[in-house]
């Protein structure tokens, strides 16, 4: 008697369009908290570098977006790591549990003492550094001492389970609400100490660009400023009256630096800023005309008294 034709495998009868929504709702977490990151990082390295500088941080009007431009390049490459440390982990954490279900373990026990051995000793540092090594301002310990706090519960709890399931079985597991709770508490922890860590690296860089404008200031392109009316821009930059009946504009400013130009706000430093510490504000207006000049060669101020 012939057997007859092997059965076909079953079809996958879900719609196109709710396999869709399961992958967004899916990448919408990790998405997320990047943009959060970045924002983050943005805000606070924004908010150090003007407090470095002696200004209030609320002088720059910067929207989400430029916060979020501006971090990009000093987090790209962490970001990088981050999303490719967590994408080996998820493969790494697939082996193991094919590993669990096919009985070929033995190692388990002891990768999970290790894991937890090392997770308690990140765990002390991170708690070292709350307490004791955070008053070094080290940049290196202000970023890798929140981080430990993060990495090392995920350790700790990682190995846990893991000797939890070699001694119960990988059949054996919690109901749903208490591994959804569980989950929740570790990937909170983690993502505080990841907004500790991004937060201190974003002070660290704002002073490091607040001590960069302090050394070469100079080398800003100059800003030349033609108005319409007197704007008392003195006395640290240099003011020449326009005379002539065509003349468009009554005054020219000069020896001044662009520091920053955001949201049609014009960010003007003048030439003597280091012992000055003004910031001079204009808005993009009609009566007002800048011109942009190369920093290269020093040039005379003329009207600065």
């Amino acid at each position: 008697m012939s057997e007859g034709p092997p059965p076909e495998p079953a079809r996958d009868e879900t719609p196109i369009g709710i396999d869709v929504a399961r992958t967004a709702l899916a990448l919408l977490p990790p998405v997320t908290l990047i943009v959060g990151l970045l924002f983050y990082f943005g805000w606070v390295r924004t908010a150090a570098n003007a407090q470095a500088l002696g200004q209030d941080p609320s002088i720059f009007e910067f929207s989400t977006t430029d916060y979020v431009l501006r971090s990009v390049s000093s987090l790209f490459f962490p970001l990088l790591v981050l999303t490719a440390s967590a994408l080996l982990a998820l493969l790494a954490h697939e082996r193991v549990q094919r590993a669990l279900r096919d009985g070929g373990a033995g190692w388990a026990v002891p990768a999970a003492r290790i894991l937890i051995g090392l997770g308690l000793a990140l765990l002390c540092y991170g708690v070292l550094y709350t307490f004791v090594l955070f008053e070094q301002q080290n940049a290196w310990m202000d970023v890798t001492g929140p981080l430990s706090l993060g990495i090392g519960v995920l350790l700790v709890a990682y190995g846990g389970w893991l000797r939890s399931q070699v001694r119960r079985g990988p059949g054996v597991r919690l109901p749903v609400w208490q591994r959804a709770f569980a989950a929740g508490m570790l990937m909170g922890i983690a993502a505080l100490s990841l907004f500790w860590a991004v937060g201190n690296y974003a002070s660290v860089r704002g002073r490091q660009d607040a001590q960069l404008v302090e050394a070469g200031y100079g080398y800003y392109p100059a800003v030349v400023v033609f108005a319409e009316k007197e704007l008392g821009l003195g006395p640290n930059a240099s003011v020449l009256p326009l005379t002539g009946n065509d003349a468009q504009y009554a005054y020219r400013y000069g020896c001044l630096r662009l520091l920053n130009h955001v949201a049609g706000v014009w960010y003007l430093i003048p030439d003597d800023w280091y012992y000055s510490r003004r910031v001079i504000m204009l808005r993009d207006d009609p009566s007002l005309r800048f011109e942009l000049e190369s920093a290269e060669e020093e040039k005379p101020c003329p009207g600065l008294d």
